[in-house]
């Protein structure tokens, strides 16, 4: 899957609603500073994982991101960048929740702070667009 692709997903699980032409111009976006972009904005990444309830475990060799229900579970080695690794896999396994999402994310269609209230509204919300 591409970074593009995760993002995407990611964003979904948030109840971030993207760009209509995010897809197409994501290089310019992801070049912007202000735009939101977890894999590379640690603060992206931690509101992130605080939205949807996820646990950063940290391991000598690798960072593991998973949920408190065990549904999510994201490993990712940690080979030179700390920060990067446990960015990507917050990134994984939000796009994860992501994944069950049917529905897309439009602006209108999420509370104003554009985020679900917690990881089950999300999951919730996923199982129904099946």
């Amino acid at each position: 899957m591409t970074d593009r692709e995760l993002l995407e997903l990611a964003a979904k699980a948030a109840g971030i609603p993207l760009k209509p032409d995010f897809a197409e111009r994501y290089d310019y976006y992801m070049s912007d500073r202000l735009m939101w972009n977890p894999l590379t904005d640690d603060g992206d990444a931690l509101r992130l994982a605080v939205k949807l309830g996820l646990t950063v475990y940290q391991w000598s060799d690798e960072v593991c991101v998973c949920n408190e229900k065990g549904t999510v579970n994201e490993n990712v080695a940690r080979v030179g960048d700390i920060y990067g690794a446990t960015r990507r896999a917050i990134v994984l396994a939000a796009a994860e929740i992501g994944k069950g999402i049917k529905q897309p994310i439009t602006e209108g269609t999420v509370e104003t702070d554009n985020y679900y209230k917690s990881q089950t509204e999300a999951e919730e919300l996923g199982k129904g667009m099946k």
